[in-house]
């Protein structure tokens, strides 16, 4: 598969996207850290916290692994192992950075000034912000499902699930808005890479497993 074909298939998708990033950007370079949190924390319900804590798992780690392993079984096997194939490209480089960046989270700032709106039954970190993990995962994870389908609605639906993931780790206070958009961007180009990488590799396992499985 190749980068025109990938944005091809997804075009709706990277519109969208570019829409984010300069929104973001807007934030970042007008606010500071802690004032473009408080600037994008305006308002905090009980039914948001439950919304927003449940969207947070759509980048966790297992939800994508389980996820993975249920494609596996209802043999979609090589979307479960692009989707792995995704996870790790886009894990490695978060936590490398993070190795080196002991980026403070939101809890230290926010303590200091009496912020009173942290999520009851969200435990707090207080290091490694930088980047956000969860939300490189989940932009990935939306490139990829996005590529797959090849559908304008489908892709601006996991465009908005990506996204939902990336504002509830802001809303949860455990990453600024700098880590969540930076782990978005590392997200995007790990989908990508996977297809430009993996596609190949993938196809040529699942095609052989077919095979052997029809001979049996």
């Amino acid at each position: 598969m190749t980068l025109f074909s990938i944005y091809k298939q997804n075009r709706l998708f990277f519109a969208g996207y570019l829409v984010l990033v300069i929104f973001a950007l807007f934030i970042l370079l007008g606010y500071s850290k802690v004032e473009s949190h408080l600037l994008l924390n305006p308002l905090h319900y009980k039914f948001l916290d439950y919304v927003f804590r449940g969207a947070t798992i759509l980048g966790d780690g297992i939800f994508i692994i389980i996820l993975a392993v249920l494609l596996w079984f209802l043999k979609k096997k090589y979307l479960a192992l692009m989707i792995v194939g995704g996870y790790l490209i886009s894990g490695i480089p978060v936590q490398v950075i993070k190795s080196f960046i002991e980026s403070p989270r939101p809890a230290i700032f926010l303590k200091s000034i009496n912020y009173s709106h942290f999520v009851e039954g969200v435990t707090l970190h207080n290091y490694n912000s930088f980047p956000s993990g969860h939300t490189a995962s989940a932009f990935a994870l939306a490139v990829i499902l996005s590529t797959y389908f090849k559908n304008n609605l489908s892709s601006l639906l996991f465009l908005l699930l990506a996204t939902a993931v990336g504002y509830s780790r802001i809303y949860l206070s455990q990453h600024f808005m700098v880590d969540v958009f930076v782990g978005s961007l590392i997200g995007v180009l790990s989908g990508i890479a996977a297809y430009l990488f993996l596609d190949k590799w993938i196809r040529k396992i699942t095609e052989k497993d077919k095979q052997k499985t029809s001979i049996e």
